[in-house]
């Protein structure tokens, strides 16, 4: 049964290779489980409007920022970001 993931998604330094590096990093927000495909949708675009207003700035500025991810996933914090990735 799908699930509904929010995701605060910041940039991180990943390192000095290759002049530095950057990635997303999601962390997880909020959820919600066992739902039937039509809820899913409904809760998917309500996370949205409560959500958004979290989002300020442009994390690929300068000065950073932090954007919002709402999606449908097989489980909770799915897409979640357990380490950060390594340099190849």
């Amino acid at each position: 049964m799908p699930c509904v993931n929010v995701y605060a998604v910041t940039r991180r330094y990943g390192g000095p290779e290759e002049g530095g590096w950057w990635w997303n990093c999601y962390e997880p927000v909020a959820y919600a489980n066992n739902l039937t495909d039509k809820q899913a949708e409904d809760i998917k675009d309500r996370f949205k409007d409560i959500y958004q207003e979290h989002a300020e700035g442009d994390i690929y500025s300068s000065k950073g920022g932090v954007e919002i991810h709402v999606a449908i996933e097989d489980k909770p914090e799915q897409s979640a970001t357990r380490e950060k990735p390594r340099y190849e």
